[in-house]
């Protein structure tokens, strides 16, 4: 294994995505260039929210940031995830956010024909290292993308809540009745695909959705 390893990397060399450093994804020195974004809190009051509260850990306006979701999701760097997922733990502890410890981790869904063309999910890999990182438990078998939509990436705000209104359907029900729901996305632009997922969540018996983004775009 050591050997293949060497002839990957020397194949595919590794060069940092913040100032290019050659053997490694991401340096310290880079890392210690990024800070956490922002956080917000919502009141049960606020009944048009299904998340009672969300944090998003890093901008994307951040180059490092910014190229290392790319990376991820269209170079198929999938190592990053688990750093992406190891850094929003990080990050999410930084605030001394309480956790329930037996609350579900839930990856925001692809359409199985888009996990047919890419070849994975760039959220699951996330959650999966955040699970980890902070001992919970993981399912990518309880919510399930049901629409193949476009891309959202050149859709407006009502465009794209359109787009993804009825994307979602919960799978086992029972699994979720009273449960608190860490639910996980690479980036959230205008939360549109975020908040459809926690209202099928919500509705289908969630007690408490914590919404939770690696990164999130002015």
């Amino acid at each position: 294994m050591e050997i293949v390893k060497w002839v990957i990397d020397a194949i595919f060399p590794k060069y940092c995505f913040g100032c290019g450093k050659e053997g490694i994804w991401v340096c310290d020195a880079c890392l210690k260039t990024i800070h956490v974004y922002r956080q917000k809190k919502y009141t049960g009051d606020c009944a048009e929210m299904p998340v009672s509260f969300l944090f998003s850990a890093y901008s994307y306006t951040h180059p490092l940031i910014r190229n290392m979701v790319h990376a991820l999701k269209y170079e198929y760097i999938v190592e990053l995830g688990d750093m992406m997922g190891a850094l929003l733990a990080c990050a999410y502890r930084e605030y001394e956010y309480g956790i329930v410890s037996d609350a579900y981790v839930i990856p925001i869904p692809i359409h199985k024909k888009r996990l047919r063309e890419r070849g994975f999910n760039q959220s699951e890999y996330i959650s999966r290292s955040f699970a980890q990182c902070m001992q919970l438990f993981f399912t990518n078998s309880i919510l399930e993308r049901v629409v193949y939509t476009q891309s959202q990436v050149h859709l407006s705000r009502s465009e794209r809540i359109q787009n993804v209104t009825g994307a979602f359907r919960v799978l086992d029900k029972e699994k979720i009745q009273g449960k608190t729901v860490y639910l996980i996305d690479d980036v959230y632009t205008t939360g549109a695909t975020l908040m459809e997922a926690a209202w099928i969540l919500q509705t289908a018996g969630a007690k408490n959705i914590i919404g939770l983004t690696f990164a999130r775009e002015e």
